[in-house]
């Protein structure tokens, strides 16, 4: 966890200069750096930071996967097992998200000439990392699936699976404004807007890295809402990131637009 903070720097760098430029790229570092939700959970080596860090390199390894002509080798494969193995080994919630590139790879493996290795690689890590709650679930008389996503001393483990199922679609009402004061108040208003803002003027020319980045933000926060609540920052830390890419490239947009309207004054 010391170093989680170091290796989700160079990822958030990786992400944001593969979606727009390197120049971007060092922008969203410096937000990063600066982010008081980040810099809280680093400095404390909490292993939300860990997790946070896992799930930066996974989204950017699906990204790179994503991209036309991007050959996939064996050390793609093998870092792709092993973000999976690492991030369910680290925290039950990343149950939440080493799902999503199964799906994207399965989409897009015509552009992806050796994907069944990858597919393998997966598979096998998401055994490996799964272990440890397959076997709580059968040696354990108290242990429930819900629990995966939901810690034992979270109110919503004591109610039953078909009720949290029932109230699913209200407890997303009920948590969204306490989960939104998260992020604005950690990540702070200008960012949380910012990435409002790129988000916007992305699904005019929506593309395939814009739908990873979605569905690596809201099918989890979405479920975390849904589930575990409002009542923890440290759930939605690694939901956090891709806010803040988005805010960094929304801030990259604004400063272009305006570097491009300065140089037509200057012409004139």
């Amino acid at each position: 966890p010391m170093l989680a903070g170091f290796f989700s720097l160079a990822g958030v760098y990786l992400i944001s200069s593969l979606l727009h430029s390197r120049w971007a790229g060092l922008l969203a570092g410096f937000v990063y750096v600066a982010s008081p939700y980040h810099l809280f959970f680093n400095r404390m080596a909490h292993k939300a930071a860990l997790l946070e860090c896992l799930f930066v390199w996974l989204v950017w390894l699906t990204l790179r996967m994503a991209q036309p002509g991007t050959r996939v080798g064996a050390w793609q494969s093998l870092l792709l097992g092993l973000l999976v193995a690492l991030s369910l080994l680290t925290e039950a919630t990343a149950i939440l998200f080493v799902l999503l590139p199964l799906p994207f790879i399965l989409l897009f493996s015509k552009i992806i000439p050796n994907w069944k290795p990858v597919i393998l690689c997966y598979l096998l890590a998401f055994t490996v990392g799964s272990f440890p709650f397959a076997y709580l679930y059968f040696t354990d008389d108290h242990y429930q699936v819900k629990n995966i996503f939901i810690p034992a001393f979270n109110s919503m483990a004591q109610t039953g699976m078909s009720e949290m199922i029932l109230t699913f679609p209200h407890k997303i009402v009920q948590n969204a404004n306490g989960v939104l004061e998260h992020f604005t108040a950690y990540l702070t208003w200008p960012v949380v807007i910012s990435a409002m803002f790129f988000f916007l003027i992305s699904l005019g020319n929506m593309d395939r890295n814009l739908v990873i980045m979605s569905a690596n933000f809201f099918l989890p926060v979405l479920a975390l809402m849904g589930t575990a609540g409002a009542g923890f920052s440290r759930y939605y830390l690694f939901c956090a990131t891709p806010l803040l890419i988005w805010g960094s490239l929304g801030m990259a947009e604004i400063f272009s637009f305006i570097k491009r309207a300065f140089s037509r004054n200057l012409a004139y």
